[in-house]
């Protein structure tokens, strides 16, 4: 048997109930609860406080592997990757979750002095 939605079944949990009747008149149901989520909030990176080494918020530091935390990360994200692009060159790094839930990224070597651009992805 297949089931064709007759519209799209929009964000947000649904049940599908299936019930199965045989020729004696013998019923069965099943129910299967769902969850359709395909919207992913807008990530936020900031410079860990403890690497804000100059004016805070001003995203200066004198760290040369500094750490970022990641914000308003979805609860069922499986994982999150950084890209960091510098002197013409792109790195991508993966964030790691920690116990407390915060995602953070820190880079595997040591960064030069100079600009560089992150992008959570």
């Amino acid at each position: 048997w297949d089931y064709t939605w007759l519209a799209d079944v929009g964000e947000g949990k649904h049940t599908l109930t299936v019930e199965a009747t045989d020729k004696a008149g013998n019923q069965t149901t099943q129910k299967l609860d769902f969850i359709i989520d395909t919207l992913l909030s807008e990530p936020t990176i900031v410079l860990d406080s403890t690497d804000d080494s100059g004016t805070k918020g001003d995203n200066l530091t004198n760290a040369n592997k500094p750490t970022f935390i990641l914000g308003n990360i979805d609860a069922d994200a499986r994982y999150v990757t950084v890209e960091v692009q510098y002197g013409g060159t792109k790195e991508v790094l993966t964030a790691t979750k920690g116990a407390t839930g915060i995602w953070s990224v820190t880079p595997t070597g040591t960064w030069a002095d100079g600009d560089y651009t992150l992008t959570v992805r």
